[in-house]
């Protein structure tokens, strides 16, 4: 009895290529923060756009779509991140086929290729202005307690007795625009989907939030240079898959050659 062997896959060859390794600072690195910068203005406008419109009386509604946008958000750094990388791999991957080759390189292409740390470092740099007000927070943040409201109308007519307008006088007064309150109003801004998720009346939570905020503003930078650390498995990815296409490729046309001569006629003698 005749048993039908399997054949066994050939196991996928992972092909790498070098590349030229760039050091941790370099002529981008100011740039790169302030884009950086920029884009976690851009986000923390965009929470203010989008948290107006994310709230609902179903607050188990509201929970889902503010964590929804969060993670949106800390996946489009990510992937920035990952992208930026990728760019630089190759990048570092032609100056080191130039140098190969006996031409030279620009030093200053050569520093700003890829660095592992790279993107921590330019995204921490830009995170800085936000960090600081939030520590800033964290130190100095009470806990807040509930306004005191405003006064009915009939009420006015009593004001103007000595006695009355002395005890209603705090009704009046405005709070003043301190160091901490501005603080607060942009940290909460660039949290405002956590600020949501604990709730605006949970004064308790908001406090735990605003000691926690130096840590929370961080998240856009760890995930960006998280994402910017894949960028040479992905660059290997990349390459694998079409030294991979042109084996089967390669493969296919020697099928196809070999079952061409196979359905020639015979040639009479």
């Amino acid at each position: 009895m005749q048993t039908n062997k399997k054949k066994t896959k050939k196991p996928i060859e992972i092909v790498s290529k070098p590349y030229v390794r760039g050091t941790l600072f370099d002529k981008t690195t100011l740039s790169s923060s302030l884009k950086f910068f920029g884009a976690l203005v851009g986000m923390t406008l965009a929470y203010l756009f989008l948290g107006t419109m994310l709230v609902f009386d179903m607050r188990w509604l509201s929970l889902i779509l503010n964590a929804m946008i969060l993670l949106a958000a800390l996946g489009l750094f990510l992937n920035n991140g990952a992208g930026r990388s990728v760019a630089l791999i190759t990048q570092g991957e032609v100056l080191h086929n130039r140098r190969e080759s006996g031409r030279k390189i620009d030093p200053d292409d050569e520093r700003s290729c890829y660095h592992p740390l790279k993107g921590f470092v330019n995204a921490l740099l830009g995170t800085i202005p936000f960090f600081v007000l939030a520590v800033i927070l964290a130190l100095t943040a009470q806990r807040q307690m509930t306004s005191t409201g405003t006064l009915p109308s009939w009420i006015e007519h009593y004001e103007s007795r000595p006695e009355i307008g002395m005890a209603l006088q705090h009704y009046h007064e405005s709070d003043q625009l301190t160091l901490t309150a501005a603080c607060r109003i942009v940290t909460r801004m660039m949290l405002m989907p956590f600020v949501t998720i604990v709730g605006a009346t949970n004064f308790d939570g908001l406090l735990v939030l605003e000691r926690v905020s130096p840590l929370l503003t961080l998240l856009p930078a760890l995930f960006y240079g998280f994402g910017y650390t894949r960028g040479p498995a992905m660059r290997t990815a990349v390459h694998t898959k079409i030294t991979d296409n042109n084996r089967k490729r390669a493969k296919r046309e020697k099928r196809e050659q070999r079952q061409r001569r196979n359905n020639q006629p015979e040639q009479l003698n």
